[in-house]
Formats: structure tokens, sequence, C-alpha cells
């Protein structure tokens, strides 16, 4: 889902580095380098930012928006989307 992130406090404050560094980031390697590092949700937000939560539930529903909304592509596969600014599109 998408997910507003007005900055303070972030949404999930796990900030991820993969391995392919930030220019190469796609849906896929942000939720591998998340599972990898024992989270139970990756989102990813402005394109090359890669966020890690933590916990049973997503981000709380006063903070949904439309999907449609998190619409930046992804800076590793344009095909795909990343968020926006200051928006956050979660995964479990």
């Amino acid at each position: 889902g998408c997910y507003t992130d007005s900055g303070s406090p972030r949404v999930f404050i796990y900030a991820m580095q993969i391995p392919e560094g930030a220019q190469n980031m796609t849906p896929q390697r942000c939720i591998n380098a998340c599972k990898n590092g024992g989270y139970t949700f990756a989102g990813l937000e402005y394109v090359t930012e890669c966020w890690c939560g933590m916990g049973s539930q997503p981000p709380s529903s006063s903070l949904k928006v439309p999907d449609g909304e998190c619409n930046a592509p992804c800076a590793g596969d344009a095909g795909k989307t990343c968020g926006g600014a200051w928006l956050l599109e979660v995964w479990k």
C-alpha cells in the first residue's frame, strides 16, 4: 500500500542500504534487504530510499493514501514504482 510519511516521526525508522547501491533500487532488492535484516516490512520512498519496519501490523490506516499516488519510477527498474516524495510504498 501507499502511505504518507511526514518525516517526523518516520513511518519506518530503519534506513536500509542495498548491496547493489541506491541507483539500482527495485522493490525486490529492498524487500530482500529488509527480510535479510530480520524486518517484517519493507518500504520504498522517493525513488531510491529503502526503509524497513518491524511488527505484525502495517502502518496506521490514517496514513493510507490511494496506491496510485506512489508512482515514482524505481531507479533500478523504471517499470516498477518506488513510492514518491514523502510517500512510502509498503510490502510485507
